[in-house]
């Protein structure tokens, strides 16, 4: 059941003046999903966002695209994506390569997508200053 602000006619407390709303297909299983051991690397060069994906729902497990980009603040966008299998209940490890071409501020920005429903299940923001080695 979903509920929905209505208009009373008195005050909050009418139940029977709440409608309901019928017929939507709600999938409570969309943030079902936690990463943790999260680690990145900031030195001009080769690096790799390393992380776990928890699977926090029962039955089946899912497929999700793990989807990265880093942004230097000048310079152009890079990104990649991983497909990964994530048991349910369980973790699944995941590397994503990027590279840094000079020093200074960049943002990584990692999703997790459904990618035969084109949802965005989670979103997680990184902000650095890439560095010299």
């Amino acid at each position: 059941m979903t509920q929905s602000w209505a208009p009373v006619f008195r005050n909050s407390h009418q139940p029977d003046k709440f409608g309901f709303l019928n017929g939507l297909k709600l999938d409570y299983l969309d943030y079902a999903y936690k990463i943790n051991k999260l680690a990145y690397g900031h030195a001009v060069g080769e690096n790799k966002l390393e992380f776990e994906i928890k699977n926090l729902t029962e039955g089946e497990g899912r497929r999700v695209l793990a989807k990265l980009e880093y942004t230097p603040v000048t310079g152009k966008t890079q990104s990649c994506s991983k497909p990964v299998f994530i048991p349910a209940l369980k973790s699944s490890k995941v590397a994503l390569n990027y590279r840094i071409a000079k020093a200074g501020p960049g943002k990584l920005c990692l999703s997790l997508e459904d990618p035969e429903n084109h949802k965005v299940y989670l979103m997680k923001t990184m902000y650095f200053t890439g560095t010299e080695k």
